[in-house]
């Protein structure tokens, strides 16, 4: 079994070296079929592919492969031809690094997206179809990026590496921020409870203090007409 991994190991690091040019097998996202006949998207169904993920069959570039456990899994950069915005540096435009390798799927202009590193499992993977002037030729895993193209998509991973650090950092912000607003909202809660609890305490008191005054102007009305009548008797 060890001899079998490492075997493995050395196939996937052998086939699979950094900024070789391959195709990963995403997946395609699926429509649903309601009852009533109509077709739907899948957006009710997170176990299939959504927006945002990647779908379909996409060329990447191999960063580093791996043995894990029964399979190996490898960190690509996956290229698209969705054009990116135009001031995201981690995004690095690859059609003519790719066009001298004739791929035969890979004509429109495209772009490696940097700050979507992602693993795949080995078994996503497969050599591109190449196609020179017509001729198709036994897909492979030689195309690679060197020179001037490997430090560019270098470049954009370090400014993918330091976006996702900062859209992290912003997370952990608005997350401590969610947290006080939270504890500030259970503060005010309790100072509310307390100032209600005052106002009762204060409306009670100032009840019994009328009721006080009025039992002691009715004792010293009632002192008075007492004194007044024993001057009346003496008399």
């Amino acid at each position: 079994m060890k001899q079998r991994k490492k075997l493995q190991k050395q196939i996937l690091q052998a086939f699979l070296r950094p900024f070789h040019l391959v195709e990963v097998e995403y997946g395609h996202p699926m429509s649903i079929g309601k009852v009533t006949g109509e077709v739907k998207s899948n957006k009710r169904y997170p176990e299939s592919f959504q927006l945002g993920s990647m779908p379909k069959r996409r060329l990447a570039i191999v960063l580093k492969a791996t043995q894990r456990k029964a399979t190996g899994l490898v960190q690509v950069v996956p290229i698209s031809s969705v054009q990116p915005s135009g001031h995201d540096q981690s995004c690095v435009e690859v059609t003519d690094m790719i066009a001298p390798f004739g791929f035969s799927s890979y004509k429109k202009q495209c772009w490696a997206i940097c700050g979507m590193v992602e693993h795949v499992s080995a078994t996503r993977i497969f050599a591109p179809e190449i196609d020179f002037g017509g001729r198709k030729h036994p897909p492979s895993f030689k195309a690679v990026l060197k020179g001037e193209d490997k430090k560019s998509i270098q470049r954009a991973l370090v400014h993918g590496v330091e976006a996702q650090a900062v859209v992290e950092e912003k997370n952990d912000q608005i997350a401590l921020r969610d947290k006080q607003i939270i504890e500030l909202q259970k503060q005010l809660e309790q100072l509310q409870m307390q100032l209600k609890t005052a106002e009762i305490h204060e409306a009670i008191a100032r009840e019994y203090s009328e009721i006080l005054e009025d039992n002691f102007e009715d004792a010293v009305a009632r002192r008075i007409m007492s004194e007044m009548a024993c001057s009346v008797s003496d008399a």
